[in-house]
């Protein structure tokens, strides 16, 4: 068995079709999870508008909406919540600003 060195490249266990393989089998399990979670696309999406499944989702759209449009920036102090003060949104801002993010791209 050779020896494995850090100063070869591609000389490790696995090389380039190792990697191929890995990425290709974890974009599957990325779409899998994906075409999982659009499952119920068509009770989220009706001819009526959007129905969010409660009101966690509701607040997600408000962020996503403000994130749209005042992106790059993101709802972290609301002061819808918590009156007269406001509030801090309590949760982290990655989902939201990804998805204003790609509505911003995917807009006409």
């Amino acid at each position: 068995m050779a020896e494995w060195r850090a100063d070869r490249p591609g000389s490790g266990r696995g090389g380039a079709i190792g990697r191929l393989a890995l990425g290709v089998g974890l974009g599957l399990v990325v779409l899998l999870g994906l075409g999982v979670r659009m499952l119920d696309a068509p009770t989220v999406f009706t001819p009526e508008g959007i129905r969010a499944a409660g009101p966690d989702a509701y607040y997600h759209l408000r962020r996503v909406a403000y994130g749209y449009a005042h992106f790059p920036q993101v709802l972290e102090h609301d002061p819808y919540l918590n009156h007269p003060e406001g509030g801090d949104v309590i949760w982290p801002p990655g989902l939201d600003w990804s998805v204003a993010a790609a509505a911003r791209l995917a807009r006409p």
